[in-house]
Order: structure tokens, then sequence, then C-alpha cells
């Protein structure tokens, strides 16, 4: 069986890779505009479950302009953007020496609102739901913070807070038949109890979503409300996105620059430990920095 540059990579590494399927196909074959489709069989029903070959190919893929591109990192992995992640890194870093120790949760939270946060979580969620798909290992990985729990708490505290917002403008109207909303324009006051209405159906239709996908195509069709900057973040949005911060920069320091847990004595001993470690990862990593 014709196996790929990862694969050989990973084997050469000692990684294996029985459980992946290799294929080679000539781009030239493919007509344009066209695509791929593998049939697969259920021996046991018959039916036939097509496999896009866009949805098998591996996150590693993406990072081809990287200069780590097919390079086996330290935890034994070919080098994946998803699980490497310098920049959140570095944007990490930043915030620790604006903010200090004990400042950076508060401080992060006045200095970032609802519309940052929507933003990240909505792309996160995308990301996972593809990473459930295409590459489990860096999903398993990376799901531990944004989890399913997590993302409808997110959603119900920022539910909330468009419901307030929209309260408090209504109760301002007086006796005007239209008020403004933020990037919603000139909106009828008889509106805006079923606007507000719309929030509270999205957090429980969250509630039932089962998957990332379920989620990610949820939050992709939903008509989003922007909030004044006085609303603040809370702790349901800032929490998991410090403590993913902190566990890919303790990440990229075993991997580039030394770091090493207690009693471990190589990178790949405590890029496992790290793994195995359970949260808080702020606290270890100001313990180890």
């Amino acid at each position: 069986m014709w196996k790929n540059q990862n694969q050989k990579a990973l084997e050469k590494n000692g990684q294996n890779t029985s459980q992946f399927l290799a294929l080679q196909i000539k781009k030239e074959d493919i007509p344009r505009g066209g695509s791929v489709v593998i049939m697969v069989r259920d021996d046991k029903t018959g039916e036939m479950h097509p496999i896009y070959a866009d949805n098998m190919k591996s996150a590693a893929d993406f990072a081809q302009n990287s200069r780590f591109y097919q390079k086996i990192m330290e935890d034994g992995h070919v080098f994946n953007p998803y699980i490497h992640r310098r920049f959140i890194a570095s944007q990490f870093k930043q915030l620790v020496r604006m903010y200090g120790q004990y400042g950076i949760k508060d401080q992060f939270a006045r200095s970032r609102d609802w519309d940052y946060a929507m933003g990240v979580l909505r792309k996160e969620v995308h990301t996972l739901a593809n990473l459930e798909r295409k590459d489990k290992e860096a999903f398993y990985e990376r799901s531990q913070f944004f989890t399913l729990n997590v993302c409808i708490a997110i959603l119900y505290e920022y539910s909330r807070a468009v419901n307030q917002y929209i309260d408090e403008t209504r109760r301002g109207a007086g006796r005007n038949n239209y008020v403004y909303l933020i990037d919603s324009g000139r909106i009828k006051v008889e509106n805006l109890r079923p606007m507000a209405h719309r929030f509270d159906v999205l957090t429980v239709d969250a509630s039932k979503c089962k998957t990332y996908e379920q989620l990610d195509r949820l939050l992709s069709a939903f008509d989003w409300q922007k909030l004044p900057h006085k609303y603040p973040l809370q702790y349901s949005f800032v929490t998991p996105f410090l403590e993913s911060g902190a566990y890919y920069t303790l990440k990229h320091h075993m991997m580039f620059e030394g770091l090493k847990m207690q009693r471990c004595k190589t990178s790949q001993e405590s890029l496992r430990e790290l793994r195995r470690y359970q949260r808080p990862y702020m606290s270890l990593y100001f313990a180890l920095m």
C-alpha cells in the first residue's frame, strides 16, 4: 500500500499508522469542478456510505507554508497547527506581561467584549467540528477547553446580556415607537420582545446539540446582536480561553525551549505529563515559568 509523507514520517518516529488508509490519486485524473468520493459498504446492511476525499485530509496538511511542515515535533506528531499553536502562545505571554498573574482574568475580561467572545467561540466551534471529522487526536486535545457544556454556558451568559440590553433599551424608549440597537439599527419597540425571545431559543437549541457539527450549523445560521462594552464578559468565556492559552504556551516552551515538568528528564516525558495533568493549567504555568 502506498503511504503518504506524513505516514512515513510518523512510522519513522515509531508511530502506528495502521489505522489509516492512504490513497494516491493524480490531480489530472480529476475533472475540473469534480471531487473524489469513496464509497464504503456496510457488510451487515449493504448500505453504501460516501466519504469525500476533502474530509479525509489531515490537519497537518494545512501547514504547507510553515517551516515546520511535515517535521516530527517533540510530542511525536507531524507538525499540526491545530495542536502546535504557536500564535496563541505568543498571545498568552503578552497578556501575562500586560496584566500579571493576579490581574489577568479581570483585566482580560475588561479589555474584550462580547462581540470578540462570540467571534472566538464561533471560530473554535467550527474548527472543532472539522477536527471531530478529520483529526481525532487533535480534536481530543483541543476540545478539552471549549467543551459543548462550556459553549452552552457561554451562550447562556451572552443571551442573558442581550436580554438585559434589550430590556434597558425598551425602558428608555419612553413614548417613542422606535429604538436603536447597535448593529441592528432602527427597531420597532413592539418587535423587541420577539427579538429577545430568539436568544432564549438559541440557548435551548444549543443545549440539544450532541456534536460540534450540530452546534456549528446552529451558530453559523444565527443572526447575532452586538452589545455595548458596558456588558462585561463572564468567566464562562474568560476561563476556558485563558486555560487554553496557558496549556499551549506550556506546550510551546516544552517543545521549543526545553521547559520540563518536575521529575521529567526529557521534553517528550514533560509533554506526556502535561497532557495527563488536570487543570487549572494557569496555576501550572505560573508555577513553572
